[in-house]
């Protein structure tokens, strides 16, 4: 806690937090128990907690990205809990000064468009930095639109390939996805360097193009030395083609550098950010962000020479939004050799790692005997975990102890490897259970201990909820589980189908990618005994199938031929 120093008590982000954590203390109460929140001891604990949960590094940027976060909290529960914020003098004085920060804040959610550092949520931004976003995020269609190909050119070697918004140093779904495109390009002879966008004034590493924004800039300006940087570097390497990996911002900066060179470019939409953004945030699709940002993004597929697609239900939105289908290729999700080695298959027969285990895997070795079920991925709600913790818990209904009810004759264990914002709820759940051990949290893991833990598993189990995104992107782990010989259980979602009418088709495939439509945890526990109880699964049978499956279509040399055909034709 050294780095950390306390917000004054005159700092309006004082007064939000302090709206918050009351709001937050008074929404978890049952009613007969709130009063006690006016005592002045819980009054004097609540100030005592909004300091803590205001302290923040001395960095302005965070503090006011903390600012923002609380502001919208206060914001939802002003409604319920304003009586008593103004019953209570420190609430009540908190509440007033905050009123005004609480205005600022709501208008610049409407145009907050999820950049990093983003320098609108600094207290020095004005009521005039606010309005030149607006009109920026109003007429940024139009631009991109302005910058569309007339007549489309045929992509040429050497690629430049700027990559936007995934995580570093540790890679998100994205940019792994990322990653094993610009691989696979390189081993089909197609030469591709990769560059990434840098958020923030600190020295980007070699190569990265920095995208810089402050309150005396707009976007524009930013992303003008952006695209100043990104030709530089096209100039250097000599490159003929550029491509964006998206979003809109990677996207606007290399549309407009291969504009100013003369160079064919090509989007790879890899998913929709704003749409991500809406799932995990209520309110979020009402406002002008959402809508700027989802139409800057089908006026870059309409703009691009051509556009890569990660399934073939976003070629499909993006078709029905004008986008030219002749200039569309779908690249689906590739899985990697790592997961397609043989690996798998020798663990599966019993044979250990050469590698010392991880302690995660070292958790599952009690599991002999057990139906092993898996997932790994974010632990977020959308993912839909709580309904495999549930699903387990039914096992052990009306008093049922020990390993609880079997399925297909024997005891069943779950783990589930990652993290997010789900944690305390989902470890809160299985602390209740009979027996917790039936579920293993593992946290985040490497890629390198999941494939081990996928390789001891019997079924991966992916109950992704069927919001409007995920109808239109894939997620990998699917893909990657199948690769390594596993049965995969998933949400009846478009993708998925994709999965199952392509790679799996016929009745012998399908069963490798069995797919649920229901939310509801005994229905995914009858379709994981229905699949249990198959007795291909048992034998192995069903695993092969699903391995050989993905091994023909999505190897990354097979995966990747749409892409390298259009520098070929």
């Amino acid at each position: 806690m050294s780095d950390l120093k306390p917000v004054s008590a005159d700092d309006p982000a004082f007064h939000l937090a302090l709206g918050h954590t009351f709001a937050r203390n008074w929404s978890a109460l049952p009613p007969s128990a709130r009063l006690g929140l006016l005592s002045r001891p819980r009054r004097l604990a609540l100030i005592a907690e909004a300091r803590k949960e205001i302290m923040a590094p001395p960095n302005a940027l965070e503090a006011a990205s903390h600012r923002i976060r609380v502001g919208r909290a206060i914001a939802r529960s002003q409604r319920s809990v304003l009586p008593l914020l103004l019953s209570v003098p420190e609430l009540g004085w908190a509440y007033v000064r905050s009123r005004q920060d609480a205005r600022r804040v709501r208008r610049a959610m409407d145009i907050d468009i999820g950049l990093p550092n983003d320098p609108l949520l600094l207290p020095g931004a004005s009521a005039a930095c606010l309005r030149a976003r607006r009109e920026w995020l109003v007429h940024l269609p139009g631009r991109i639109n302005a910058l569309a190909a007339t007549n489309p050119r045929r992509p040429r070697s050497p690629l430049l390939y700027l990559s936007g918004m995934e995580d570093r140093p540790v890679p998100s779904g994205y940019g792994r996805r990322t990653a094993a495109i610009v691989n696979a390009l390189r081993h089909a002879g197609i030469t591709t360097e990769l560059n990434h966008l840098h958020f923030g004034s600190a020295a980007p590493p070699p190569g990265d193009i920095p995208l810089v924004i402050d309150l005396a800039d707009t976007i524009e300006d930013g992303v003008s030395r952006a695209v100043d940087a990104l030709v530089r570097r096209a100039e250097v390497l000599g490159s003929q083609t550029i491509c964006s990996g998206s979003n809109w911002l990677a996207g606007l900066i290399g549309l407009s550098a291969s504009r100013r060179l003369g160079l064919p470019f090509i989007y790879d939409v890899r998913g929709l950010w704003a749409m991500t953004r809406a799932v995990t945030q209520v309110g979020y699709a009402n406002r002008l962000a959402y809508r700027a940002q989802l139409e800057a993004e089908a006026a870059l597929m309409r703009a691009a020479d051509r556009t890569i697609f990660i399934s073939a239900a976003l070629r499909n939105w993006a078709v029905a939004r004008g986008t030219d289908p002749t200039r569309c290729r779908v690249v689906p999700n590739m899985a990697s050799q790592a997961f397609l080695d043989p690996f798998h298959i020798k663990m599966t027969a019993g044979q250990q790692s050469s590698d010392a285990p991880s302690p995660a895997v070292e958790a599952l070795r009690a599991t002999d005997g057990h139906w092993v079920i898996g997932h790994a991925g974010s632990l977020t709600a959308y993912e839909g975990l709580d309904t495999l913790i549930d699903m387990v818990a039914i096992g052990y209904a009306n008093g049922r102890a020990g390993d609880g009810l079997p399925l297909a004759g024997r005891p069943l264990t779950l783990w589930i490897a990652g993290d997010g914002p789900m944690a305390p709820q989902l470890r809160a759940k299985v602390a209740a259970l009979p027996n917790p051990s039936a579920v293993r949290l593992l946290g985040p893991q490497p890629v390198s201990v999941v494939r081990e833990l996928v390789a001891r598993t019997d079924v991966m189990v992916f109950p992704r909820m069927a919001a409007p995104l995920f109808q239109l992107v894939p997620a990998l782990k699917p893909v990657e589980a199948m690769a390594a010989g596993r049965a995969v259980l998933a949400s009846d979602l478009l993708p998925h189908k994709e999965l199952a009418r392509g790679e799996l088709a016929g009745e012998e495939g399908k069963a490798c990618l069995r797919l649920v439509s229901s939310t509801e945890a005994q229905d995914w526990r009858d379709a994981l005994e229905a699949m249990l109880s198959d007795p291909d699964m048992q034998s192995g049978a069903l695993g092969r199938r699903a391995r050989a499956a993905v091994a023909n279509s999505r190897a990354p040399e097979t995966a990747i031929r749409p892409f390298v055909d259009l520098f070929q034709t």
